[in-house]
């Protein structure tokens, strides 16, 4: 499994290396920067999750899988447009206004309750600048459901992203028959793909080659590998 897990980052890292930043600000950039972010996310959660399985605390790395598969979903809506790439970003600060304001609202007697009450003027000022960018009055409703379907893969979500709820919400209520140390083929193979797939990603910004790309063929081999070494024969377009 190490071996591959060292392909898996080789083949980010090569991304992770040549990626450069831009002083313009736009949609493009934007939708760039983005998928850089869930790469580089990818990335530090699997790293996370291999330490985790050394020392056999795998019902915690099911919860890192989870996280892993986010941003697995997140660069694949994001890399179709820039449009769809800042729409998750608003969405996303949209979720962080909701909990805030849901803090204030449950503690009304907070000390400081005006230093959140500007957090939310803050993020809300934010949040606008992107929607102008794209014309939009309000941020859309990206679940983590709707970022699946979108990129037919609801199918994972339907099947290893509720697994792997189970042990982030309510790890609690499992029976004791699922034990702390058992080995998750699924969340092995998250593990491996998340950065080889946001890597893939953030590549098909800038690829022109088209079905001669090399980088493809190379995601195709890996690919395989790490089905044939987790046993999760996965299909995945």
């Amino acid at each position: 499994m190490e071996r591959i897990a060292d392909k898996s980052f080789a083949f980010a890292k090569r991304f992770l290396d040549a990626w450069t930043d831009v002083d313009t600000h736009g949609p493009v950039e934007f939708q760039n920067r983005y998928l850089f972010k869930q790469m580089i996310g990818a990335c530090q959660f699997s790293q996370a999750y291999w330490t985790l399985y050394q020392t056999r605390e795998r019902d915690a790395g099911r919860m890192i899988a989870r996280h892993i598969l986010e941003r697995v979903f997140n660069a694949r809506v994001a890399k179709i447009s820039p449009h769809l790439a800042v729409e998750l970003i608003a969405h996303d600060i949209n979720e962080k206004i909701e909990k805030v304001e849901l803090f204030i609202e449950q503690n009304p007697d907070l000390p400081d309750k005006n230093v959140l009450v500007a957090k939310v003027a803050e993020l809300a000022a934010e949040r606008k600048i992107f929607l102008d960018y794209i014309g939009l009055e309000a941020a859309p409703n990206w679940n983590y459901y709707r970022r699946a379907e979108k990129v037919h893969l609801q199918w994972a979500y339907r099947s290893m992203y509720m697994d792997f709820s189970r042990f982030v919400h309510a790890n609690y209520e499992l029976p004791d028959l699922v034990r702390r140390d058992e080995e998750c083929p699924f969340a092995n193979f998250v593990a491996l793909f998340g950065p080889l797939d946001t890597a893939a990603s953030l590549h098909s910004l800038t690829c022109s080659d088209g079905a001669g790309c090399s980088v493809s063929a190379e995601y195709g081999e890996i690919l395989q590998e790490i089905g044939e070494a987790t046993g999760a024969q996965l299909i995945i377009e």
